[in-house]
């Protein structure tokens, strides 16, 4: 579910649960829609957007496939980023683009924006700052993860890449 600020005692109390969610078909919809968008803010050309979004889609696809195995939301959160790796990887050999281009937007929507919020906030408004510091040092981590995890999905689909590269026309 969905997790925000409630107010306890006018005090704020970051992390309680609110809501349910969304559902996944909800979810992937906007997500794959945020990611065309995400690829349009990036300036990259627009026949590399249905790639990126293609790659965000695995990403979900593979997210989705192990969340309900009990991994954690970090592990989960790799295994969709080797996920992106692998299909950004075999799309930017198959089209000839930098697969850059195709990983950052299908990536995105696996960083953990709620959590650096949390830590900002709890960094900033609560009395304590070092407690906002663990979940900012953990959003630093997943997405230090998150890229070694596109390159090992990169790594792994090196078999069923071309070998020699056509000439550019």
């Amino acid at each position: 579910g969905a997790r925000g600020t409630v107010l306890v005692d006018h005090q704020p109390v970051v992390g309680q649960r609110l809501g349910r969610g969304a559902q996944p078909a909800v979810h992937v919809s906007f997500m794959l829609a945020a990611t065309a968008m995400i690829a349009v803010s990036l300036q990259v050309r627009v026949r590399h957007i249905v790639p990126g979004v293609l790659s965000g889609a695995a990403g979900l696809a593979a997210y989705y496939a192990v969340s309900s195995l009990g991994m954690g939301p970090r592990m989960i959160s790799m295994i969709g980023a080797v996920g992106v790796g692998c299909v950004s990887a075999w799309i930017a050999d198959r089209w000839t683009i930098p697969q850059v281009v195709i990983a950052v937007p299908g990536v995105t929507f696996l960083l953990p924006g709620l959590s650096i919020f949390r830590g900002m906030y709890m960094f900033t408004v609560d009395v304590d700052p070092v407690q906002g510091l663990v979940p900012i040092i953990n959003a630093g981590a997943t997405i230090l993860s998150l890229a070694a995890a596109v390159v090992l999905g990169n790594y792994l689909m090196r078999p069923f890449m071309r070998r020699e590269r056509p000439a550019r026309t």
